[in-house]
């Protein structure tokens, strides 16, 4: 352990404290509105100590807050601006004091002003570059960043209610819209409503609009239904008198959600917005006990597969079927049908397998009523599903209520494994991401893999050289994709296992992007080339956090000693209390304290409990701490066992207890006098702190001490 007082080392200490002795935090509110309401949002903040720039970016989610400006800018930092950035979805926020003083910021920063569209919720998240500045010369200031949300409110008067219906695929549905609560003086002057809906699954008709609501008017685009209506006079639109319904044809299979959208705004007379409570609504498929079911299956890669189509309790008046069957390609390709026995018409249409049958002679088409048969290529679970528009009817022409299991191709596990490492790094640097094979055979022959990535936050570094690359694979870039492919006429052997090649890529920072093996990966033997079955592991690369800060010993009210060439640990779980020893958390990351005791990780987002050893001499323990130990214990002040580190290293016993079994074995320990089997405690104690990573840098400063050394008296080595 060394201590240095050099006169630049006071000065970096003294400067250390004013930029980072402090709890700095941004914060944004959690709130309620009503839609069309303009709300104003306060950033506060604290410990904003000698700032010299703030660079925040808020992101939103721009279809329910839609930003208008900004007010009230602290008085100390002039010229602060705030846009809104359609790229990231974000209000950006910069100010930087240039010439000027570095002011210290308690308080309000600015408001951010916004109109609330609702009726949903919309997060308000400080993202991945958030950063501030202090000092000169300027070094980053660590920030806990809280964030924020708007959700609607929800002790309105007034209601605006869709129903919840059950269909039938094929039926025409009129699903109502019910208002209630409103006040009649003022009445109602106009009405927006923007409702979504999967129109895969329903197909707009019309509404119908009933008493004083007859006049309005509905179009459907795309997934949402608007319907608009107004009246200068007013009127009151309670009650199912004043109803609207809405028409449509449900396709099915499955539930289908009616909800209230962005942009619903209803006023009254006085062009007031009214505040609303929004029920959505939804249309269900109806029970049954009607079933068709495509078969799941598992394969390797290179199979080919058979999925039945099975239909139990179809009526006997089943007279047609229609079904609309879509699959995962390039997974899985369409071979064609076995076992038609009913003659159906099967076509491929892009990704998706149509199946359509008539017949009005009342056969029975319960069980298996075909095979479909697919080539699976992987790899990955591949899906064959009942899309939209799949329907069953009698001879009336009536639909038939069904319900539909969709199928799974799933991978047959194997023993040969590769895997895409899951990396770290911090934003704006560069990555390594090694592919591993393992236990492969000696025959590999070619090798191709697709590797897809987010081209937002990752960027290929290319070409690779000789040591990313070691097997001189082929390597080229389309969209989204990194194309590996490497081929020999001669088996490998084994030398084909470990790292096969390592990319490397730009990580931009902004959380996990995963690393996904794409379909059409495959490795094959030689020289007949045929498919050797893995186990295809994604990988990820994400973002990580600077843990950092200092130890030192816990010396007070005697001068600040730095514990320099400790180990210091990041484990999973806190540290065992005495008299428990267990549970043993895990070590996850370990590094070494400089000379002034500084250390520093950098790691994912998670949560960790911060440890420590010294292998220094165990010092510092005379007389004067028995001293101090028997006034603890007798309640006396003052004593110096006034931290809760030292009450710890006053449990000499590990008994759980500072109480006189401590004494004997610390007066033995001192007179260096053996045995003594109850002198049970470590020669060094460190304090254990929760430390929470999520996205932002941690300060995290933290003492140590010699156990028994009640008083912090530890000797300076350098007689300072």
């Amino acid at each position: 352990m060394r201590k240095t007082f050099t006169l630049i080392t006071l000065m970096i200490l003294f400067l250390g404290s004013i930029s980072f002795a402090t709890n700095a935090t941004a914060t944004l509110p959690t709130m309620t509105a009503n839609p069309g309401d303009a709300i104003t949002v306060p950033i506060n903040v604290t410990d904003f100590t000698s700032v010299g720039s703030i660079s925040l970016m808020i992101a939103i989610d721009p279809a329910i807050l839609n930003y208008t400006g900004i007010s009230n800018v602290n008085v100390l930092t002039p010229g602060l601006t705030a846009n809104f950035n359609a790229g990231t979805s974000s209000v950006d926020i910069a100010w930087n004091a240039g010439s000027s003083s570095l002011p210290t910021i308690n308080g309000l920063l600015c408001n951010l002003q916004f109109v609330y569209n609702g009726p949903g919720t919309s997060t308000m998240v400080f993202a991945p570059g958030c950063q501030v500045t202090t000092g000169i010369p300027p070094v980053e200031l660590p920030v806990t960043y809280t964030n924020g949300q708007v959700s609607p409110f929800t002790g309105n008067a007034s209601n605006a209610t869709i129903s919840t219906l059950d269909a039938t695929p094929g039926q025409f549905v009129t699903v109502p819209l019910v208002y209630s609560g409103f006040s009649t003086s003022p009445k109602v002057g106009a009405i927006t409503q923007k409702i979504t809906f999967d129109p895969a699954k329903l197909t707009f008709v019309s509404i119908t609009a009933h008493g004083n609501l007859a006049s309005a008017v509905a179009y459907a685009s795309g997934s949402t239904l608007t319907i608009e209506w107004s009246n200068p006079l007013g009127a009151d639109i309670n009650g199912i008198a004043n109803d609207i319904w809405m028409n449509f044809v449900y396709n099915g299979p499955g539930n289908c959600d009616l909800s209230f959208a962005p942009g619903c705004i209803i006023s009254n007379t006085l062009t007031a917005n009214i505040g609303v409570n929004y029920h959505n609504g939804a249309i269900n498929q109806a029970s049954t006990s009607i079933t068709a079911v495509l078969g799941s299956v598992t394969a390797n890669q290179g199979d080919d597969v058979f999925i039945p189509l099975t239909f139990t309790n179809m009526p006997a008046n089943t007279a047609a079927v229609s079904l609309h069957l879509p699959f995962d390609y390039p997974k899985l390709s369409f071979v064609g049908v076995t076992g038609n026995i009913h003659g159906a018409s099967v076509n491929l249409s892009g990704n998706a397998v149509n199946i359509a049958w008539e017949d009005y002679s009342h056969p029975d088409i319960n069980g298996v009523f075909l095979n479909l048969k697919f080539h699976y290529t992987g790899i990955g679970t591949a899906n064959i599903t009942f899309g939209p528009g799949c329907m069953f009817s009698d001879i009336t022409l009536n639909p038939i209520n069904v319900a539909f299991t969709s199928a799974t191709v799933t991978q047959i596990p194997a023993v040969p494994t590769i895997t895409i490492a899951s990396a770290t790094a911090q934003a704006n640097s560069d990555v390594d991401v090694p592919i591993t094979f393992a236990l492969l055979p000696s025959n590999i022959g070619a090798v191709s893999m697709y590797i897809g990535y987010d081209n937002t936050k990752l960027t290929p570094i290319l070409p690779l050289d000789a040591a990313h690359n070691p097997n001189n694979a082929s390597i080229w870039l389309t969209s989204g994709q990194v194309n590996i492919m490497w081929n020999s006429i001669l088996p490998t052997g084994d030398d084909v296992n470990g790292i096969f090649i390592t990319m490397k890529f730009h990580y931009l920072g902004g959380g996990i992007t995963p690393l996904v093996f794409n379909p059409g990966c495959e490795i094959a033997n030689a020289p007949l080339a045929q498919i050797v079955y893995v186990n295809w592991i994604n990988g990820s690369v994400s973002s990580t956090s600077k843990v950092s800060g200092n130890l030192t010993y816990d010396s007070h009210p005697n001068p600040v000693l730095a514990i320099g060439n400790a180990t210091v640990y990041l484990k999973d779980g806190p540290e065992p209390i005495p008299p428990s020893i267990t549970p043993v958390p895990n070590i996850l990351y370990t590094t070494t304290t400089d000379a002034s005791g500084y250390f520093e990780f950098h790691v994912p987002n998670g949560t960790y409990y911060l440890y420590a050893s010294c292998s220094d001499t165990w010092a510092g323990v005379g007389l004067p701490d028995v001293t101090n130990l028997r006034r603890y214990i007798a309640g006396l002040t003052p004593n110096t066992v006034d931290d809760a580190l030292r009450v710890l290293a006053a449990d000499i016993n590990q008994d759980g207890t500072v109480d006189l079994g401590d004494v004997s074995p610390l007066r033995r320990q001192i007179a260096e006098l053996t045995p003594n089997p109850n002198y049970l405690i470590p020669n060094w104690l460190f304090e254990n702190f929760l430390i929470p990573v999520s996205g932002a840098d941690i300060l995290q400063n933290f003492y140590g001490i010699c156990s028994g050394d009640l008083n912090g008296s530890y000797p300076d080595p350098n007689g300072k």
